[in-house]
């Protein structure tokens, strides 16, 4: 077993009603298939590795750590490039493999975390809860990493969108791009403001001057 499956199955065997049919050997599998797809070139393991690791480090901040985590799991199990109901189908997915597993009140309030990365390329309200401010936070802190590791994860933001064209791809880019940068803050919570704001700043205006 895995660190990764090894972290999975603890969370899912401990957040579950009943830890002795909690069924993580077969969730982690779809995690495993899912997230393996020869389609994928950003939204895979390692993504969701990179997202725990963010987790860890705020951990003490975070309201409900588990959930936060769960959510981190299950909100790209679902990914069709050029789909716009992937965070929608994600969440879909994650209350049938979770019903009579986990607790409703946690599943409704990972199907709400799950939800709220929805916020990035779609015009719905920014996320006001902690943990939803927490998630999204995660999802955009790879933002904040050194420019080549931004650099090269745009690249593999590229290679899943085979169905666009060089320029379609540099202007739904680089619009995106310059939606984060008029918002009055990137970051939402203080710890990952305080911590990334800046250098996320700085990555999205040089990646513009190579995409305009």
């Amino acid at each position: 077993m895995t660190p990764l499956e090894s972290r999975f199955s603890q969370l899912w065997t401990q957040c579950s009603t009943e830890s002795t049919n909690a069924n993580a050997d077969d969730v982690w599998r779809h995690i495993h298939t899912y997230y393996g797809e020869c389609h994928r070139a950003y939204h895979t393991l390692k993504h969701i590795e990179y997202c725990l690791h963010a987790l860890d480090l705020a951990a003490n901040e975070v309201d409900q750590p588990e959930a936060v985590e769960l959510s981190i799991w299950f909100h790209d199990i679902i990914y069709q490039p050029g789909r716009a109901d992937n965070e929608q189908r994600s969440a879909e997915f994650f209350q049938t493999v979770s019903e009579g597993i986990l607790p409703d009140t946690l599943r409704l309030h990972v199907t709400h975390l799950i939800l709220a990365t929805m916020h990035h390329h779609h015009n719905i309200s920014p996320p006001t809860s902690s943990d939803s401010q927490f998630m999204v936070d995660i999802d955009l802190s790879s933002f904040g990493l050194d420019e080549e590791i931004f650099g090269e994860n745009t690249q593999a933001l590229r290679h899943e969108q085979p169905e666009l064209s060089d320029e379609e791809f540099r202007r739904s880019t680089a619009a995106f791009f310059k939606s984060l940068l008029e918002r009055q803050r990137i970051f939402y919570t203080p710890y990952f403001f305080e911590q990334l704001e800046d250098k996320a700043r700085d990555n999205i205006k040089n990646a513009l001057q190579h995409l305009i």
